[in-house]
């Protein structure tokens, strides 16, 4: 009876240590995914907007969203009292993919450089993963 057992639970050990998850192995598991990065700051961009609107509404006009926004998003966009909820509603629920490449305008302040990477970033929308 005691060999019994001993090779009973020799084949459970043996039979747990071969179950490894995925991401305890080398290679195969998914990719980590990147860190979270900050919504877009709406008040940040409405103030950064209106000190560089020149140069981001020239290049947001190029932009996909930009062709099909109305002659007037510039002037709703600043307004202090409908601005807010206009950049929440347009930009507020985006995926970190997104996120992250909005974020990257904010390293460099100037608005010659600021201005068009924000447009594209806002304006122009990211490719499905996998497709």
């Amino acid at each position: 009876m005691k060999t019994t057992m001993w090779i009973a639970v020799l084949g459970a050990v043996l039979a747990f240590g071969a179950c490894k998850k995925k991401s305890e192995e080398g290679g195969g598991g998914a990719a980590a995914a990147p860190p979270p990065s900050p919504a877009v700051d709406c008040p940040k961009l409405q103030a950064k907007v209106q000190e560089c609107g020149d140069a981001f509404f020239a290049a947001w006009a190029a932009t996909e969203q930009g062709k099909n926004s109305s002659k007037d998003f510039g002037t709703y966009l600043v307004d202090p009292t409908m601005g807010a909820q206009i950049c929440k509603d347009t930009w507020g629920q985006k995926d970190n993919r997104w996120n992250a490449r909005y974020n990257a305008c904010w390293e460099t302040p100037d608005c010659a450089v600021w201005g068009p990477c924000a447009a594209n970033a806002l304006g122009n929308l990211l490719p499905v993963p996998g497709t």
